[in-house]
């Protein structure tokens, strides 16, 4: 019994620990099991296999508003990106075509900008696939900008 006891103990000063570094990270932080459509609409009645668990999410300033940024991960490896204002008001697909529906391995905000992106998107879904680096600028929202930055 005491042992039982100090496992639990120990099994929950672990859990908020962990929870505390997570809230620690603030603005871009995993989102959790939030579960969105295909129009990036947060829908936790959707079978698995129908949404999109977003698993990125950073919140930035444009135009004197706030925004959250959000990608989302398809069961298949591919990403929904999306844009809404905080708490998932006004959803949309990320206007970045050449972006969406890519199998992305990594999303960095640039150190020196509130509203631009990394993304690192793989030519498939393997692990030895090729590596390509995006700069995704979101500084006018509704038409954001991607350039290519280079190919690992």
């Amino acid at each position: 019994m005491a042992s039982e006891k100090q496992s639990l103990t120990i099994f929950l000063l672990a859990l908020s620990i962990l929870t505390g570094s997570l809230v620690s990270f603030s603005k871009s932080v995993v989102a959790g099991m939030i579960l969105v459509d295909d129009r990036c609409r947060p829908n936790s009645r959707l079978p698995e296999s129908g949404g999109a668990f977003v698993n990125y999410q950073s919140e930035f300033k444009a135009k004197f508003q706030t925004y959250w940024f959000s990608a989302a991960r398809y069961q298949d490896g591919a990403y929904i990106l999306c844009l809404s204002k905080p708490n998932f008001k006004e959803p949309q697909p990320l206007k970045a075509s050449q972006l969406q529906n890519q199998f992305i391995r990594k999303i960095v905000k640039a150190p020196n900008s509130n509203t631009v992106f990394v993304v690192t998107v793989a030519e498939g879904n393997g692990s030895r696939v090729p590596l390509t680096e995006y700069q995704l600028n979101l500084s006018n929202p509704n038409q954001p900008s991607v350039t290519r930055l280079r190919k690992k």
